[in-house]
């Protein structure tokens, strides 16, 4: 049976998610609550061809957004998720 500490560093991605969740939680809420106001998150994009850069809006979804924000690697996490899984189904 293993410890807590050696849990943590066998799942740095899923101990930081859980320590980050109550904050990401009320981050999308916002965000949410941001888009049902028809508002949208945007950034200044280049064109070439064009002089000035053009406010677009970003093509990333808040998912990624929080895991960027809160440095979660989600490919990361989607490993330790299996393995967890492994380990309790083998």
């Amino acid at each position: 049976m293993s410890t807590a500490a050696e849990t943590a560093s066998q799942y740095p991605m899923s101990e930081k998610l859980a320590g980050v969740a109550d904050q990401s939680r009320q981050i999308g809420e916002f965000l949410d609550w941001l888009e049902s106001k028809g508002m949208t998150i945007s950034e200044f994009v280049q064109y070439e061809g064009y002089s000035e850069p053009r406010l677009e809006p970003v093509s990333t979804g808040f998912e990624r957004l929080l895991a960027d924000y809160f440095e979660i690697d989600l490919n990361e996490l989607e490993k330790e998720r299996r393995r967890i899984l492994a380990e309790l189904n083998g």
